[in-house]
């Protein structure tokens, strides 16, 4: 029913006014490996924490709220279990604005993991950050917070 899908949703401000609070600390650098192809490239992208523009989700952070409203699922197994938290999904937003390089930073539990990382592996190019008037690499943290609510209060 509607009201459970959206029973989390009371904590969506927190998500979106966290999002650039949580923004990377520390700088990495990445190299892209894919060992089923059995190459690496050679080229690295830096990850920057220092940066004059951070990152943006294409039309900010409503359209960001409702890009989750519209396709977070809550798993079944995780509401049948009255399993909730606050999931810290660790990514880099490209120069070129792609989402790449998703990872847990804070896990709650596999289910919750696997569909806040579903999610953020769905969401289109953002417009990337830049330093000195370039496009660079950001890695962003993510809350992504799943509460459920008593449906005895809902009524």
């Amino acid at each position: 029913n509607n009201l459970s899908k959206r029973s989390w949703l009371f904590a969506l401000p927190f998500v979106l006014a966290t999002l650039w609070i949580v923004a990377s600390s520390h700088t990495n650098t990445l190299q892209q490996q894919s060992p089923e192809e059995g190459k690496t490239t050679e080229q690295t992208e830096k990850a920057h924490d220092d940066v004059d523009k951070m990152p943006e989700y294409p039309g900010g952070q409503e359209a960001m709220g409702q890009f989750f409203v519209d396709n977070i699922k809550y798993p079944k197994a995780a509401q049948k279990d009255g399993t909730q938290g606050t999931v810290y999904v660790n990514f880099v937003v490209s120069k070129t604005g792609e989402i790449k390089d998703v990872t847990i930073k804070k896990s709650v539990s596999p289910e919750l993991d696997a569909e806040a990382m579903r999610v953020v592996e769905m969401m289109p190019d953002w417009t990337p950050g830049e330093k000195d008037g370039k496009a660079v690499a950001v890695e962003i943290t993510l809350p992504v917070k799943f509460a459920l609510s008593d449906d005895k209060d809902d009524k």
